[in-house]
């Protein structure tokens, strides 16, 4: 061995110190060059290769790999081909309603509940592409990402608030025909009653989103899932993991 004690973690012994200064007592340890680890004390005349994939400063006595766990590009496509097959089919039905809305078994299903019903499919499923869009690499803006973030609950909610209401308007509407047949009376129900049903449900829900974005907006947020060090390797492993987090509260909505 050049030197009669080992060197520490992170560094490896100098062969131009053995050569210029044959002393034995003097240090002849010099730090491990970026990419390179010496995980023990050792009495090496190099430091080892970080493996491909991690990284490491000068010094170091591990290397470091990251686990972003972000989302694959061929999730985002199926997720944008979903939304383009939904779309197309509530666009085309909505058509087929228009073209249709003289048809009496069309009258009779009450299409503008219908319409409201595309309506609202549309919208919720929009909700897709930005819950596609909510995440970003360690060291990018989160900007964006938290702006999807806040957008999915309206999308999603709004949507879907204006499927179930139309819906539920429908049934009321066709419950209370119903109940006046017993009776043997006429009643006219206008189309202006489900929209005004329609209409202070959605406000009551846009109410309580907006009240959300407020008090506690959700925020992109990448937080430390785990840390392991393979010794065999000699890679300490970081993954991390983003998600959409309310600023005041524990609620979050995994991207």
């Amino acid at each position: 061995s050049p030197s009669s004690l080992p060197c520490p973690p992170g560094s490896y012994i100098d062969q131009n110190l053995v050569e210029g200064d044959p002393a034995i007592l003097a240090d002849k340890c010099t730090l491990c060059p970026a990419g390179t680890f010496a995980l023990y004390e050792n009495t090496n005349l190099q430091c080892q290769q970080c493996p491909e994939g991690s990284i490491s400063l000068e010094g170091a006595n591990y290397c470091v790999a990251t686990k972003d766990n972000l989302t694959s590009v061929g999730l985002q496509v199926l997720g944008i081909i979903f939304v383009v097959i939904s779309w197309s089919s509530t666009i085309g039905y909505m058509v087929w309603l228009y073209l249709k809305r003289k048809d009496p078994v069309v009258k009779m299903s009450q299409p503008e509940s219908l319409f409201l019903l595309c309506v609202g499919a549309f919208i919720s499923t929009s909700a897709i592409i930005p819950l596609t869009l909510a995440e970003a690499a360690p060291g990018e803006s989160t900007r964006g990402a938290s702006a999807a973030c806040r957008s999915i609950p309206f999308l999603y909610s709004l949507g879907w608030v204006l499927m179930y209401t139309s819906l539920t308007a429908k049934s009321w509407r066709l419950f209370k025909v119903a109940s006046n047949a017993e009776l043997v009376r006429r009643v006219k129900i206008s189309v202006n009653e489900i929209y005004v049903t329609v209409a202070v449900v959605v406000l009551f829900d846009l109410i309580i989103l907006i009240t959300w974005v407020v008090v506690a907006p959700l925020q992109y947020i990448r937080t430390n899932v785990s840390t392991t060090l393979n010794e065999a390797t000699g890679v300490m492993t970081v993954e991390t993991a983003g998600s959409c987090q309310g600023s005041a509260n524990d609620v979050s909505m995994w991207a």
